[in-house]
């Protein structure tokens, strides 16, 4: 979406008459959801006449991903949790660490209505990872290197201390995102997948921790 509005708005214009607004708009009300954004908090332009202005429509919250269609209203926020990994290895390689470290504890894109103030912080998902019994990769994990030792490497990656206290920026970044994605994000969905299991085996048809 950048390359594109970079092209129509400076690359390729002759002129300000000759930019195409309404479609410039359109492309970012597509692109929202990325900015955390919806389009009632947006708004109507006045710049733009209302026959020409492109409709916005805010994404359905039970987004079809990959042909799994979940039947509860947490699909899409759950989807975004990819924006906060970024916003975070972002923030680190800026040398924003308060930043990333805010993000991280609270939360940013990724949404859940009963829990922190309805944001689902990557923190909190750290704490829930080994609640299934059936989670033989967790009790592997929590046998070698104890109890919150991603939550640690991942502070301390954020925040360039311990191990990583004279590590760059960039590094740091590589090893934030990669330590939330590879031992918090997939290790809590094979937990949510057997606690679904779970729920499935006793007649429950409920979708939420498969979704």
């Amino acid at each position: 979406a950048y390359n594109g509005l970079y092209d129509m708005l400076v690359t390729n214009a002759k002129s300000a008459a000759g930019i195409d607004l309404s479609k410039a708009l359109g492309m970012l009300q597509d692109r929202y959801v990325c900015l955390g954004i919806t389009c009632e908090e947006v708004g109507l332009p006045d710049f733009i006449a209302e026959a020409s202005r492109p409709t916005c429509v805010n994404p359905p919250e039970n987004i079809l991903i990959v042909g799994y269609n979940g039947t509860s209203d947490m699909l899409l926020d759950t989807a975004l949790t990819d924006l906060d990994v970024r916003a975070i290895g972002t923030l680190v390689e800026m040398e924003a660490n308060n930043a990333a470290m805010d993000i991280y504890k609270w939360g940013r894109y990724s949404k859940d209505d009963d829990i922190s103030f309805g944001y689902s912080p990557i923190k909190d998902l750290t704490t829930d990872l080994y609640s299934n019994d059936q989670n033989f990769v967790s009790k592997d994990y929590i046998t070698k290197y104890g109890d919150n030792f991603q939550d640690e490497i991942i502070i301390n990656a954020i925040q360039g201390t311990g191990d990583f206290e004279s590590v760059s920026p960039r590094s740091r970044r590589v090893a934030t995102e990669a330590a939330i994605v590879t031992m918090v994000l997939h290790i809590y969905a094979l937990d949510a997948m057997y606690t679904g299991i779970d729920y499935c085996n006793k007649g429950d048809q409920d979708t939420y921790w498969w979704d």
